[in-house]
């Protein structure tokens, strides 16, 4: 006897097939619940960890102005940067050693003795509150 030719769908691998069910309403509050939980616990640890960022930062920041002040004291032979120009700096508008204080007493880090050697964004910490705003 011939055999019969075999068709091609007889060699296929079955497909298992999954049921229409839906989630559930409990089901889902579920999964919704365990992500909350998760989120809860993940938080904590990155506010610590931008807070750790933070001081890193700031620890950057004191290192680049010794940097700058070291730069600036072997350019002028061993001087330090002055605080101002004359002893009634504290009140009056001129040059200090990180800023140019202006008539209003607003702050120009720009313009400070120092601000060829370090950058105007390094003269502060990120949690600093200027204290003449």
């Amino acid at each position: 006897m011939l055999a019969k030719k075999q068709k091609k769908s007889d060699y296929s691998i079955s497909v298992i097939r999954h049921s229409d069910r839906n989630f559930t309403l409990v089901e889902l509050l579920v999964v919704i619940a365990i992500i909350a939980i998760l989120a809860g616990m993940l938080l904590p640890a990155l506010s610590q960890a931008r807070e750790k960022a933070k001081g890193i930062s700031c620890a950057s920041n004191q290192k680049q102005m010794a940097t700058g002040n070291m730069l600036y004291i072997n350019d002028y032979e061993h001087y330090i940067p002055a605080y101002g120009t004359d002893a009634g700096m504290s009140t009056a508008s001129g040059t200090i050693w990180n800023a140019f204080r202006n008539a209003d007493k607003s702050m120009d880090m720009t313009k400070g003795f120092l601000a060829a050697y370090i950058p105007a964004a390094a003269m502060t910490c990120p949690n600093w509150i200027p204290v003449w705003s």
